[in-house]
């Protein structure tokens, strides 16, 4: 558990995260995007550090500074790679924004299974965008959608991120009970850190 000040990056975080500790990795990387010493190249620098760690959190970071090319190269099949990782984490707007790649691929039956599933797991721009899909499609490709839809969702990880104050933690998510919890959680981190869904940049 942590908690983030956007004036503060002590050389204890820096020593700690050089020795692979995630909580000091995601520290250093929301300080440099939004601290008194902000530097992009830094920030993308230790949340990727902490994305290859598997933290779903990290994981969109990278996507989107890919994404946008902020921080990072811009690279849209990079984008996909790491928002599809930190997807299968169970974050929703990840999910999300995979899906709005996918449709702009031409890949419709998977765009809509991952929207379907963003949803579920409470991004609020997902219902429109999965309506929209599927609109289009005949009965076999329905068909085929219910089958995706069933294999991603035994791929998504059973944990997720959870904010108690502004501190983070990871607890399995099935202690939720309620999958309304999570969307809240990633409306909470989007606002706070400015790392929420971009597909309107796409």
């Amino acid at each position: 558990i942590f908690s983030y000040s956007n004036s503060f990056c002590s050389s204890s975080f820096v020593e700690s995260a050089i020795l692979g500790n995630l909580e000091s990795q995601l520290q250093l990387g929301f300080y440099y995007k939004k601290g008194k010493d902000k530097d992009l190249l830094k920030s993308y620098y230790w949340m990727k550090m902490a994305a290859k760690q598997g933290h779903p959190l990290a994981c969109r970071f990278i996507a989107q500074a890919h994404l946008l090319g902020k921080g990072a190269s811009k690279n849209f099949d990079l984008a996909r790679k790491w928002f599809l990782v930190s997807a299968k984490k169970g974050d929703p707007h990840s999910m999300y924004t995979l899906g709005q790649c996918l449709a702009k691929e031409g890949k419709p039956i998977e765009s809509a299974a991952w929207h379907q599933l963003a949803h579920e797991y409470g991004n609020e721009n997902a219902h429109d965008a999965y309506t929209t899909l599927i609109k289009k499609f005949d009965e076999e490709e329905n068909v085929k959608l219910s089958e995706r839809v069933k294999k991603i969702r035994l791929s998504i990880s059973k944990f997720f991120i959870i904010i108690l104050d502004l501190s983070l933690t990871i607890v399995p998510l099935h202690l939720l009970g309620l999958k309304g919890l999570i969307g809240v959680t990633a409306n909470f981190l989007e606002s706070k850190f400015k790392i929420g869904p971009c597909a309107d940049k796409l």
